[in-house]
């Protein structure tokens, strides 16, 4: 089983996806953050057999990745 977040912090416009392996940090243009974002993780997810386990929002939303 592998676990991984990503989390999209909506006021610095920047995206952290953290593994077993490190944290990749992205920023985005602030007009089109949020598809994008959005795209990084729809590609990522289906790409590499994820599942979306939860999401929790605040300034920052985290979604909980979990491949069996």
């Amino acid at each position: 089983m592998k676990v991984e977040t990503i989390a999209l912090n909506i006021l610095a416009h920047t995206l952290s996806h953290a593994s077993s392996s490190g944290v990749k940090t992205t920023k985005f243009d602030k007009k089109e953050y949020f598809p994008n974002a959005l795209a990084y993780i729809e590609d990522y997810i289906t790409k590499n057999g994820f599942d979306i386990i939860n999401v929790h929002s605040s300034n920052i939303r985290v979604y909980h990745l979990i491949k069996r």
